[in-house]
């Protein structure tokens, strides 16, 4: 959710119609309060896959003082596995692993 690079390749799928869905761990969990900022350079990037995003990892978010940040942006915080999001559910469910 917080790679710049992340928000470029699904804001690309889903201009093509091939929809999208991120999700961010380690220190990448700390990026979501600062990209909800208007006066963030990538803030429109952020708001245009916003409803993308399928959440953070709830391990990595806390670990890197970021859940609570991430809780008020209304971002799921992905515990499915030993506190981390599922990436097999994830490609169970047909998508592609892609990261950064």
């Amino acid at each position: 959710m917080g790679s710049p690079n992340a928000h470029y390749t699904a804001a690309h799928g889903i201009r093509r119609g091939a929809g999208g869905s991120e999700s961010d761990g380690k220190a990448g969990t700390k990026w979501v309060p600062e990209l909800a900022n208007p006066e963030h350079k990538t803030h429109g990037l952020y708001t245009s896959v916003r409803d993308k995003v399928a959440g953070v990892c709830g391990f990595c978010a806390g670990a890197f003082g970021a859940a609570q940040g991430v809780a008020k942006e209304g971002v799921l915080l992905g515990r499915d596995f030993e506190g981390h999001p599922s990436l097999r559910r994830l490609v169970l469910d047909g998508y592609q692993i892609v990261t950064f």
